[in-house]
């Protein structure tokens, strides 16, 4: 439950709604507890579709899966690492690293033509006119202390430190 506050309290905007998969790792008593306390609205998806989270799981292989792998840690120092590491990747995806959003579809004929924007997860809260201007500031100001550099740099330093105590553990 602490990581979901830290999630909810580091977001830069209110958060209205979790959705989540059908696991028990993602859904319990706890949960839906904090949801109501908070007045969260709290959804799952719908058992036996596949596809019901698509771009959820396709984050976890765009990112998760890159930075990390497919291996087991479950030891705490692998936990500690992993934390870290992810704090990195958390901030070279929102502040460096531009999605693709659809913009426009128009139908030509019998196909669609599909026009893409490309930003960071940065830009995109700077030009939403519903995030308050104190929050953009506070990014802005918070982004004026990073270097990409330096992130990569830790990111391939935390990766090296995790495959040797998992390699250690005989993983």
């Amino acid at each position: 439950m602490e990581t979901v506050k830290d999630i909810i309290n580091s977001a830069p905007f209110k958060v209205y709604h979790i959705h989540s998969g059908n696991g028990s790792e993602f859904i319990n008593s706890h949960l839906v507890e904090f949801c109501e306390g908070r007045e969260i609205k709290f959804t799952r998806s719908r058992e036996h579709i596949s596809n019901d989270n698509p771009h959820v799981e396709n984050r976890n292989m765009v990112v998760v899966r890159r930075y990390i792998g497919y291996s087991r840690y479950d030891t705490e120092k692998e936990l500690k690492i992993l934390k870290q590491l992810y704090h990195y990747v958390e901030l070279r995806h929102n502040f460096f690293i531009p999605t693709m959003r659809l913009s426009s579809k128009q139908k030509i004929g019998k196909k669609y033509k599909r026009v893409y924007e490309t930003k960071t997860p940065y830009r995109r809260i700077l030009e939403d006119p519903h995030i308050p201007p104190l929050i953009k500031q506070t990014l802005m100001e918070f982004k004026k202390n990073l270097d990409i550099v330096k992130i990569n740099k830790s990111i391939v330093k935390l990766y090296n430190q995790l495959q040797k105590i998992h390699k250690k553990k005989g993983g």
